[in-house]
């Protein structure tokens, strides 16, 4: 809740910092619209633990590129 509402309320602010890419939502579809409307509103999103930021659509394939292999890791941890 607290990020749908800050997602809303962008005003006046110039980007936001996270802690790490993880925070952002499990659900590719619901995480990639949140990453969208940054880019649309034109505002940075910062990740503290990574030292990644999204500014444009590269640095969001970036980014979706590292939750394809967090991903993948959870399924191989699940198996073993």
């Amino acid at each position: 809740h607290i990020l749908k509402d800050l997602l809303n309320n962008l005003s006046g602010l110039h980007g936001v910092v996270a802690y790490s890419v993880f925070q952002m939502p499990y659900d590719d579809t619901e995480r990639k619209k949140v990453f969208k409307k940054m880019l649309n509103k034109k505002k940075k999103l910062f990740f503290a633990c990574e030292n990644l930021e999204i500014t444009n659509q590269q640095d969001i394939n970036r980014i979706e590129n590292i939750w394809l292999v967090k991903k993948a890791s959870l399924k191989s941890e699940q198996k073993n």
